[in-house]
């Protein structure tokens, strides 16, 4: 795990990983799959496609993930994010083009665990 140095710096990373996963919400929400898709981590986007045999946009409308409504709460873990809102709880990882999903449509099932509809491996 990396270590932040800083209130400023954990704002910071836990605002851009907000800001990622709002996007994201936001165009599922509107149904503007291939910008949500553009949102999500590439081995994220291909278990996608090979799951449901379709293309990402496709495959992002037979997910019906449901709607994110507010964020209540962000975690940075090192290079990975959690972003809970009222109504979903996405997955994110920071990579060079900025912070992506990696799993959305996630509940939580018993203790730590989550059961994600969007996930890849």
């Amino acid at each position: 795990m990396i270590a932040l140095g800083g209130c400023g710096v954990l704002e910071s990373v836990q605002h851009e990983a907000r800001d990622a996963a709002t996007r994201f919400a936001a165009a599922v929400d509107a149904r503007q799959m291939s910008a949500a898709c553009v949102q999500l981590a590439p081995a994220t986007r291909t278990e996608l496609e090979s799951d449901e045999q379709s293309s990402c946009p496709e495959a992002l409308q037979t997910a019906k993930l449901p709607p994110a409504g507010s964020v209540g709460r962000v975690d940075v873990y090192g290079q990975q994010a959690r972003v809970v809102f009222d109504g979903d709880t996405f997955f994110l990882t920071r990579t060079s083009g900025g912070w992506k999903i990696t799993a959305a449509g996630c509940r939580l099932q018993s203790g730590e665990v989550y059961d994600c509809t969007v996930k890849g491996r």
